[in-house]
């Protein structure tokens, strides 16, 4: 299984997740179009969680459903004239909401 996290995506959440703390990344039912991303801190590591260590330093996890519907995914940090945000480009994805938060497959 493969989801990619860019080096400035990578960095950018280091700096926000205290040291021995978890970033979790998931997807649930919701949204406009069906799914939505989800992510938050978290300070355990439940056992059908797939753990990422994209740099030193940093623990990504993934539970394996979520997995599933982030496959060859790329979360990334973009910037542009009304701010900054993670990003995920989710070729799994065959529609999304103008927010880029939620999409359906």
């Amino acid at each position: 299984m493969s989801l990619n996290i860019t080096d400035t995506a990578a960095r950018t959440i280091k700096q926000k997740v205290p040291a021995g703390q978890f970033f979790r990344l998931g997807v649930s039912g919701g949204g406009c179009s069906g799914f939505q991303y989800e992510m938050a801190v978290d300070s355990s590591k439940n056992d059908d969680d797939i753990l990422l260590e994209p740099i030193e330093g940093l623990s990504v996890l993934v539970d394996t459903a979520s997995m599933e519907l982030l496959e060859g995914a790329t979360l990334d940090w973009e910037t542009n004239m009304t701010g900054s945000r993670l990003a995920v480009k989710n070729p799994n994805a065959k529609s999304g909401c103008g927010c880029g938060q939620s999409f359906s497959v």
